[in-house]
């Protein structure tokens, strides 16, 4: 029931090895890279640091298509701020998607706001696996919905543990100009 192009489309490259697959970013942009990541493996060459790599200059030996991202957020964040910075970024994951699925269940809120959590948590999910061949990890304007939905999630987890009763009770008293 679909078109053609669609089944052109997902069969591009099978059957012809996986950098054909890639749009040949194994090869022209990743295996470059990936000695560049080598030789700061553990804090990395700092925030954008494709820009100035080796592979990037064409008096440094192999250059690699005039990129500004490794089209890997993974190789990307290594080189940007090595394994220390990948662990790290990685782990804050978790910790956020743990925070949607709590208040995915969360019986104190609305069945809409759970759905919202719910649906955030699928959404990161598909974010980090799409992140193998895409963007970065750190944020970017076509992830502010995640982060939106992260921001969110703090006020929820303040809102319910109580941080807010300054907030509060303004809204108690109809009034934001009252003085504490």
């Amino acid at each position: 029931m679909l078109p053609d192009a669609v089944y052109n489309r997902v069969g591009t490259g099978f059957g012809s090895g996986l950098n054909e697959i890639s749009a040949g970013r194994i090869e022209g942009i990743w295996l470059p890279l990936l000695t560049e990541a080598l030789s700061r493996p553990i804090y990395g060459a700092g925030l954008s640091s494709i820009l100035w790599s080796d592979a990037m200059r064409e008096g440094g030996g192999i250059t690699i298509p005039g990129v500004v991202v490794a089209h890997n957020a993974y190789l990307d964040t290594v080189l940007d701020m090595g394994v220390g910075g990948l662990i790290l970024v990685c782990a804050y994951f978790v910790h956020v998607w743990k925070g949607f699925r709590a208040l995915s269940v969360d019986p104190a809120l609305s069945p809409t706001l759970q759905g919202f959590y719910l649906g955030a948590a699928a959404g990161l999910a598909s974010f980090l696996v799409a992140a193998i061949v895409s963007s970065r990890l750190t944020p970017g304007t076509e992830q502010v919905y995640l982060w939106l939905a992260i921001g969110m999630m703090y006020g929820q987890r303040a809102r319910n543990a109580g941080d807010l009763s300054v907030s509060r009770r303004y809204v108690q008293t109809g009034s934001r100009a009252q003085s504490a």
